[in-house]
Parts: structure tokens; sequence; C-alpha cells
């Protein structure tokens, strides 16, 4: 019974401590293995919460900004199909508001993978440092006039 004790707190350690946060390009790595999106903004959710919420912040600016170059791109092209089609003047309106949908995006993504590093860095901070606010696990070899023992603190 002592082994297989000991032998569950030795597994359960190592688990708990092996959870670095790696990111490679646009996909997420923990310990080696591609974890998705919503995995990754649920852990940092229950680790830290600065951690979470410039995740958060990260996602926001991508969605929003490839929401502006989209719709910017698709109104030129759609100024451009019109004008092909019922000979009018190329540059119109709809052009002008695909432009500057298209300007209004450069602003929107700056800086987002800077939220995307600081948002794993507080991540693996977090990770890496325990909690004071949560039990500190401890084992001990206790010998005394009665025996030997193993004490373990919760």
């Amino acid at each position: 019974m002592k082994h297989l004790l000991l032998l569950l707190v030795t597994l359960s350690s190592i688990v708990v401590s092996a959870q670095k946060l790696e990111v490679k390009g646009k996909k997420y790595f923990l310990n080696n293995e591609q974890v998705a999106t919503y995995e990754v903004k649920k852990l940092m959710k229950d680790s830290d919460y600065a951690a979470y919420a410039n995740f958060k912040s990260y996602t926001s600016k991508t969605s929003w900004g490839g929401f502006l170059i989209g719709f910017g791109g698709a109104m030129i092209v759609a100024d451009a199909v019109k004008s092909i089609a019922s000979k009018e003047d190329y540059p119109g309106v709809m052009s002008a508001i695909g432009a500057a949908s298209l300007i209004a995006s450069f602003p929107v993504m700056k800086g987002r993978t800077k939220k995307l590093e600081k948002a794993v860095d507080l991540y693996n901070e977090a990770v890496a440092t325990p909690d004071q606010s949560k039990s500190n696990f401890e084992i001990n070899i206790v010998a005394n006039n009665r025996g030997m023992g193993l004490q373990l603190n919760f």
C-alpha cells in the first residue's frame, strides 16, 4: 500500500509540474501535444486571469481585424464586378469604403502578437510557480521511538 501511494504521489507531481504552453506558428502545444484554442482558453481561465484577459484580447483583435480585411476586400471586388457589369466608373463609393476598411484593420491588428506572447508567458509563470493559496503537498519520512513511517501533509 505504501509503495502504491508513493507511486501515485510521484506521478501526480510530475503531471502537475510539466504543463508548459508553447506557440508554434498558429498552433498551441502543451507538453509537445497540440491542443485546441478553446482548451488553451480554459487552461488560462483556470490558472491565471491576467493571462486569460490577454488571450481574450488577442482573439478579439484577430477576429475584428480579420473581419475588416474580409469586408474591405469584398467591397473592392464587388465594386469592380459592378463597374464591369454596368459600365460605370470603377473607383466608386464601395471601393472607398473597402479601402477605408482595409486601412482600419491595421491599427486593430497591431499588437495582437504581443498580447499572445504576454498571455503565454503569464500562463507559464503561473504554472511554474505554485500558488500559495493552494495546499502545499509534502511527504516526509518520520522516525521516532514508536518506529518509522511516512508523513503526508496537504
